[in-house]
């Protein structure tokens, strides 16, 4: 199964995939569409934006990190996935080297549990 990331630009995500995955074909960073959901405006600008591109381009998959967001989401009918589980898909089927990207990611404020961190860098030997 083919993996195709849409990220947005002008939000911290955005800036961050950059810098964690540049220049993949798979990741396409697309500006985001103002949204009339009144329900959103209670959202930080990362989650509507996010939101509003999703159901703008029908997606069934979205990238949230945020509690409240997350909820928006699912609400709906989103399946969310996180930051990481992002890079778990784009490590499974071989499109990254999760070690490395990892490491670019520490580089940023990315917030993380380091017991999460460190199952998904287990999951993922390091290749001699």
């Amino acid at each position: 199964m083919g993996m195709r990331i849409r990220g947005w630009s002008g939000c911290k995500w955005g800036e961050a995939a950059a810098t964690v995955v540049p220049r993949l074909a798979w990741l396409e960073v697309r500006t985001s569409v103002d949204t009339e959901d009144l329900a959103l405006h209670a959202l930080g600008a990362g989650e509507r934006a996010a939101i509003s591109l999703a159901q703008a381009m029908r997606a069934d998959l979205i990238r949230i990190d945020e509690r409240k967001g997350t909820s928006a989401a699912i609400t709906r009918g989103f399946t969310v996935i996180g930051t990481l589980g992002v890079l778990r898909l784009a490590a499974r089927q071989e499109r990254i080297d999760i070690h490395d990207a990892v490491a670019r990611l520490k580089l940023t404020n990315f917030r993380h549990r380091q017991t999460v961190l460190d199952d998904l860098l287990h999951e993922f030997p390091i290749k001699l």
